[in-house]
């Protein structure tokens, strides 16, 4: 008889919809492709996530691995306490029915990693403890309460990464330096398939309407203020500066930003709300025609839109945080500037808007750099560990 394929269990820390027929998940698209390509890779792969409560507009991509694995729903440090012997014996369920786990976190029941003793890749994606100080964010009591989970996870991480036949993948590089003692291999997250890479720069940013584009949700911890005031800086040299928002409403955008209204108010005629985008045409069609995108986020992995960026042969102008340097380079495919710098942001941002030469440069420089930055890659890192686990528990 043929050798059975190895069962392997992907712990999504992400929220997905399970189809009440039990034949399908839905994924966002962000997340989810990766799941497709580890399905195409794995056959026996069970996918287990947090179980939604309803099917969302981003929940689109359907997937049909081996099996489907609902968890509790609980996105949230307090209601997974609430359910934690369920997710312990969901823990322990996986083990006895598959021979390597891979567990992506931060994990809101973070404690299951105590229980865990499997072969386990484990994919950091966020620096929790960064987050944690995050004075936007967090203000008062919530900051100390997020500062003690933050310190949870991060003490959890180092005794689940202790053990034997573990594998460590994260993004970016910041994350993997944190924890050297597991030597983890830091990655580059992406959407993009090789084959939807265009073969020649789309780029159309050559008309004269300057557009400056922010994709994701506009509130504080992404840096969304600092963007407001680099508006401000730049309108006076640039009077007819838009800055196109795809991922919120006008209204949801004054909801975020309660501190700044008058500002966003003043610069009403510049701001360009697109509500929620999804990826694909429509979102294509905003980042070929951007002078450059933004990325002025105070903590971050590695953004999935900033391949998507590249692309398009769209620059990007970011923080230097997180796992953002892994991907922009300096002067070549984008600028980094400090945190917290709106004057930084809107100088790096006016060299692009002030000289076509340059942006064009740029431009070339970040749609070759696409070519790096595929699905394929990206899960190629899983399979690979998956498969050392493997050989190794032979």
């Amino acid at each position: 008889m043929p050798e059975t394929p190895p069962a392997v269990a992907f712990l999504s820390s992400r929220q997905a919809w399970f189809d009440p027929n039990g034949q399908q998940v839905f994924f966002d698209q962000a997340n989810g492709r990766l799941l497709a390509y580890l399905s195409q890779q794995l056959p026996h792969l069970t996918i287990a996530a947090y179980a939604a409560t309803q099917q969302g507009q981003h929940h689109e991509l359907a997937l049909q691995p081996a099996r489907l694995w609902p968890m509790p729903n609980a996105l949230g440090y307090g209601p997974a306490l609430k359910k934690a012997l369920t997710f312990i014996r969901q823990i322990k369920r996986l083990q006895k029915q598959h021979q390597v786990l891979v567990v992506q976190l931060p994990y809101h029941a973070f404690w299951v990693l105590w229980f865990i003793r499997k072969p386990v890749v484990y994919h950091i994606c966020a620096n929790v403890l960064r987050g944690a100080n995050d004075r936007h964010k967090y203000k008062g009591w919530r900051r100390h309460l997020a500062r003690f989970w933050a310190t949870m996870l991060h003490k959890s991480y180092n005794y689940a990464f202790g053990h034997k036949q573990v594998r460590v993948i994260t993004n970016g590089t910041e994350l993997a330096q944190m924890y050297p003692k597991a030597q983890p291999t830091a990655v580059v997250s992406a959407t993009t398939y090789a084959h939807e890479l265009p073969a020649q720069n789309p780029t159309q940013a050559q008309h004269s309407q300057p557009n400056l584009l922010f994709v994701g949700r506009p509130s504080l911890e992404k840096g969304f203020d600092l963007l407001i005031t680099a508006l401000g800086l730049l309108v006076p040299q640039h009077p007819g500066l838009k800055l196109h928002i795809a991922g919120a409403t006008w209204q949801e955008l004054l909801s975020l930003l309660p501190g700044m209204q008058e500002a966003v108010q003043g610069l009403k005629e510049h701001i360009v709300c697109h509500g929620f985008v999804k990826p694909g045409p429509a979102l294509n069609a905003l980042l070929d025609h951007a002078t450059c995108m933004a990325v002025p986020s105070r903590h971050e992995g590695t953004p999935r839109v900033v391949p998507e960026a590249f692309a398009r042969g769209c620059p990007v102008v970011a923080s230097r945080v997180g796992g953002l340097p892994d991907t922009i380079k300096q002067g070549l495919t984008g600028f980094l500037v400090s945190l917290e710098n709106p004057q930084a942001l809107a100088n790096a941002m006016g060299q692009l808007l002030n000289s076509h030469e340059l942006r064009q440069h740029l431009s070339q420089q970040a749609w070759q750099a696409a070519q790096h930055y595929t699905v394929e890659k990206f899960g190629a890192t899983f399979v690979a560990q998956i498969q050392t686990l493997l050989t190794a528990s032979k």
